[in-house]
């Protein structure tokens, strides 16, 4: 960390005798985000750093990294010279795990925060922001699992960046796959971006678009998450992270949720969310405690 010393300058007049003057610190977090595909690549960009004598964060999936041969050994290695590694969530998303081991299936079967499991793949469960009936909504036509808009003026926008959307005469919530569309026909997902939507025949119908933040997983998921970390550092002789790096892929955590579960309860003392990030300067106004882990 770089310290920087800030000096009171007296513009138009002195400072005054019983002015506090308080040295700050200060700097700025290098860190790298995902796994990877090689160990050498942590190893080398570590290399570099302590040439300096500087150290980054990598934000990392430790789970996924324990089925990637090597890479558990390289995160231990950086981290054992003062790296840092951070929680960008087990399998590189907030609602979904994916295990390779039987032990972690036997211990995660009936826990509260699973909605379901398919083989291996664990998906957690949610809260819903139901969107208010005045939300813009836009008539679409349903086949199955494919959306068609009525009207093709504005779709490409109102569908883009894999929206989920509400139907709210259903009370359905999905995700459209627009990087998947052909000829303004929306493939459609379940929450999770399981292919087994089959909504049959919908004939304009309206939908709502959700925000990524709208949609949490619960707190009983949260706690697997963060649990699920902890198991992956004991088995593997890892220092637990202290700081979440939000994934890109969403659902978006707010940095509400994290502060009241990663923080509260697992001690992390920061995180990188995307909405609502804050400045990051000094003397930010800080209400609700909240702002360190909106540091993205």
């Amino acid at each position: 960390m770089t310290v920087l010393a800030f000096v009171a300058v007296a513009g138009a007049g002195a400072v005054a005798a019983d002015a506090e003057i308080r040295p700050l610190a200060g700097g700025v977090t290098f860190r790298t985000d995902d796994n990877g595909t090689s160990p050498e690549y942590f190893r080398q960009r570590a290399a570099v750093f302590d040439k300096h004598g500087l150290k980054f964060g990598a934000a990392v999936n430790l789970l996924a990294a324990e089925s990637q041969p090597g890479m558990i050994d390289a995160f231990r290695e950086i981290q054992k010279s003062g790296h840092d590694l951070m929680d960008h969530t087990p399998s590189h998303n907030n609602f979904w795990m994916k295990f390779a081991k039987e032990e972690d299936i036997a211990w995660i079967q009936g826990q509260p925060g699973v909605d379901h499991i398919d083989n291996k793949d664990v998906y957690l469960k949610y809260v819903l922001t139901v969107p208010p009936p005045d939300r813009e909504s836009r008539k679409v036509n349903v086949t199955g699992n494919r959306l068609t808009p009525v009207g093709t003026e504005g779709a490409a926008r109102w569908f883009k960046d894999q929206a989920f959307l509400y139907f709210p005469e259903t009370k359905l919530l999905c995700r459209v796959m627009s990087r998947e569309a052909v000829d303004d026909v929306y493939p459609l997902r379940s929450v999770w971006s399981e292919d087994n939507v089959d909504l049959k025949t919908l004939t304009g119908v309206p939908v709502q678009r959700v925000a990524s933040h709208e949609i949490q997983p619960t707190p009983e998921a949260l706690e697997l998450l963060a649990q699920t970390i902890r198991r992956v550092c004991d088995r593997n002789g890892l220092k637990y992270p202290v700081s979440y790096a939000a994934p890109g892929n969403g659902p978006h955590l707010t940095r509400a949720t994290v502060k009241s579960s990663y923080g509260d309860k697992f001690g992390y003392r920061s995180a990188g969310v995307y909405p609502e990030a804050v400045a990051r300067v000094f003397n930010e106004p800080d209400p609700k405690g909240d702002a360190p882990f909106a540091m993205q």
